[in-house]
């Protein structure tokens, strides 16, 4: 992604392996320009427990503390890790849990 070139970023749920997820993340925040603001939901590691959606495999859920690692650099304008209902379709319908974050570049 080019460096710096967005107001802003929005994903939800970026399934890529743990190996790969600082750098996906820190990828996405370096795509926005200073100020800007990214806002991400990923399925956390708990969500396995629910059996309401997908990924079933840990390597593709999140960590908080990682998370909270990755963004320590900017300003954390909301973090959320706990339960949502969601209804997606048939691959994610129920009670998950999830990681919310929105930072401020």
């Amino acid at each position: 992604m080019t460096k710096e070139m967005y107001d802003g970023a929005l994903f939800v749920y970026g399934h890529v392996p743990k190996k790969d997820q600082s750098f996906f993340i820190n990828n996405v925040i370096r795509s926005v320009k200073k100020g800007g603001y990214v806002l991400f939901e990923v399925y956390s590691e708990k969500q396995l427990d629910y059996g309401t959606g997908r990924p079933k495999n840990i390597d593709l859920l999140y960590k908080p503390e990682h998370i909270l690692q990755w963004i320590t650099p900017y300003t954390c304008k909301h973090f959320f890790y706990g339960e949502k209902t969601r209804h997606e379709g048939s691959f994610h319908t129920g009670v998950g849990h999830i990681i919310q974050c929105i930072i401020k570049k």
